[in-house]
C-alpha cells in the first residue's frame, strides 16, 4: 500500500497497478504488462462452485489491502454483497484461512504465487495440503506501470511500453500467469 500512496502523491510509479475507472483519473499508464490470474484459495474440504462474482455472495474474502479485483468484484464489496477482509501481508489472509477465520483468500500468479507465500512461512508450509486453489479464477487482472499525472511521464512510459512490446516479442514476458 506504500508504494501506491507514494505514487499518488508523485513519489513514483508503481509497477503491476490494475487499471479501474476510478485510478484513470489518478494515473498514466503503460501497455499493459502481463495478466494475472487472481485465485480463490479455500481450505481442503471447503471448497464451493465458483463461476462468477456472485457466488461470493455471503463469503468473508480475504484480500490485500488497497487492492482491486476488477469493476464487478469492487462493485460487490462496496454493496456488501460479500464482505471483504483487507490485509497487507499474503500470510495472514492464508493463516486466517487455515484457522477458519475467513471463507476464502485471493491469491496472484497462480500456484506458483500460492506456493511463494506457502513456503515462507513454517506454519503455512506445515499445512500446504490445506490450501486448494479454486477451477476458475475471480479476475484476469491486467497489470500495469502507472505514474501519477502530475509526474508527466508520458515520454518515459513509452520508451517502457517498447522494451516491453520487445520483451513479450522474445518471450522474456509472459502474457499471462495463472
Amino acid at each position: 500500500m506504500i508504494r501506491y500512496e507514494f505514487a499518488t502523491q508523485g513519489r513514483g510509479g508503481v509497477i503491476g497497478l490494475s487499471k479501474t475507472s476510478a485510478r484513470l483519473n489518478l494515473f498514466d499508464y503503460s501497455d499493459p504488462i502481463f495478466d494475472d490470474n487472481i485465485n480463490i484459495v479455500v481450505k481442503k474440504g471447503r471448497e464451493f462452485p465458483f463461476s462468477k462474482v456472485e457466488d461470493l455472495k455471503g463469503k468473508l474474502v480475504g484480500v490485500h489491502l488497497g487492492a482491486s479485483y476488477g469493476e464487478a468484484f469492487d462493485q460487490a464489496a462496496a454493496t456488501k454483497m460479500l464482505s471483504a477482509d483487507t490485509s497487507a501481508v499474503p500470510a495472514v489472509r492464508l493463516k486466517k484461512l487455515l484457522h477458519g477465520r475467513i471463507d476464502c483468500a485471493l491469491v496472484g500468479s497462480g500456484q506458483l504465487g500460492l506456493d511463494s507465500i506457502v513456503d515462507a512461512d513454517p506454519e503455512l508450509k506445515a499445512n500446504k495440503a490445506q490450501f486448494v486453489i479454486l477451477k476458475h479464477p475471480l479476475v484476469k487482472d491486467t497489470l500495469y506501470l502507472g505514474f501519477a499525472k502530475n509526474m508527466n511521464m508520458l515520454k518515459y512510459l513509452q520508451l517502457f511500453n517498447q522494451s516491453i512490446a520487445d520483451a513479450k516479442l522474445k518471450k522474456i514476458i509472459p502474457e499471462t500467469i495463472d
